[in-house]
């Protein structure tokens, strides 16, 4: 949380400070709990995937959306070159899980269900699906670097993790707030040697209006000389539909990354997705027969660092 002087006189007219003190010892209590959850599978799971000890290895956590974890695997296989892709399961429909668990096997990517989330808030889900993941799978696997990448991240060209990490402790897109900075939770990577003696925590942080992964603004990254750093860019694209007549404005990272953007988001009974769902099923429709997604993206229409398309 932010400090106690950087409330404001009506902040704490309402009661501000000590309402969110509570509700983050709360969400810190859920996240501990739901950490401690271990499958009958997990044993087994790790068992089979002990030969990624000092590998690299990319995460991805599903949620609720088959069809894009379908367009997703082929490009993750085709492009990311030296990592192997695990995909958590946090959908909250059983029908859908078993949707996803079938795309995965046909394509040999390994999956793993977790447990039935308590978080019913989109970053909070998230939050501790990402510290279930690096308890329970990461620690014992001891990799060399791992990235968590968004389920609505697809790459278009070749990407390595260990040529976008470099050096660097910890690599991803930066955001800010006006108190601390922080990696969006969808694009991040992490030497796991400098990070396994620190306190990791993916949950949001509201009241310092950092996302998912803020938390680890107050262990890790305020820590890091910003300076030397490098972080990724984004950039704003023009994407063609097949016709040849519609486009849309669409995100880039690091000029090998398309993203999306609110595939798991919904608000009320309004998908924030559906008004580009049809645009881009027969985008993706046209990649699966086989053309090449680059094929119908402009980039470099403008290109700004450490900002997402929400």
């Amino acid at each position: 949380m932010r400090g106690i002087k950087n409330y404001t006189p009506k902040e704490w007219l309402l009661l501000s400070p000590p309402i969110w003190y509570f509700k983050a010892l709360r969400n810190k209590f859920i996240s501990r709990r739901f950490t401690a959850t271990r499958p009958e599978e997990l044993q087994l799971f790790l068992q089979k995937h002990a030969h990624l000890k000092g590998k690299n290895i990319a995460v991805v956590v599903a949620f609720n959306s088959p069809w894009i974890i379908r367009n997703l695997l082929p490009a993750m296989k085709r492009f990311l070159r030296d990592a192997e892709v695990i995909v958590f399961d946090n959908s909250n429909k059983t029908e859908l899980r078993e949707e996803i668990e079938t795309t995965c096997k046909a394509e040999n990517i390994s999956y793993f269900s977790l447990p039935s989330n308590p978080e019913k808030h989109p970053c909070r889900s998230h939050g501790i699906s990402l510290n279930w993941i690096y308890n329970n799978v990461l620690k014992p696997l001891e990799p060399n670097i791992f990235a968590c990448i968004d389920h609505d991240l697809i790459p278009f060209r070749e990407v390595r993790l260990a040529d976008l990490l470099g050096n660097q402790m910890v690599y991803g897109l930066q955001k800010t707030s006006p108190w601390f900075w922080f990696l969006w939770a969808g694009y991040c990577m992490f030497s796991f040697s400098e990070l396994k003696n620190k306190k990791v925590d993916f949950n949001n942080d509201r009241p310092s209006l950092l996302d998912t992964g803020g938390q680890n603004s107050h262990s890790i990254y305020r820590y890091l000389d910003t300076s030397t750093m490098r972080f990724a860019c984004t950039t704003t694209c023009t994407l063609r539909h097949p016709d040849g007549i519609q486009t849309m404005d669409a995100e880039i990272l690091d000029n090998a990354w398309f993203h999306l953007g609110g595939v798991g988001q919904t608000c009320g009974r309004k998908d924030y997705f559906s008004d580009r769902a049809k645009f881009y099923a027969d985008l993706f429709n046209e990649v699966q027969q086989g053309k090449n997604l680059i094929d119908f993206i402009d980039i470099e229409v403008q290109q700004q660092q450490g900002k997402s398309i929400p």
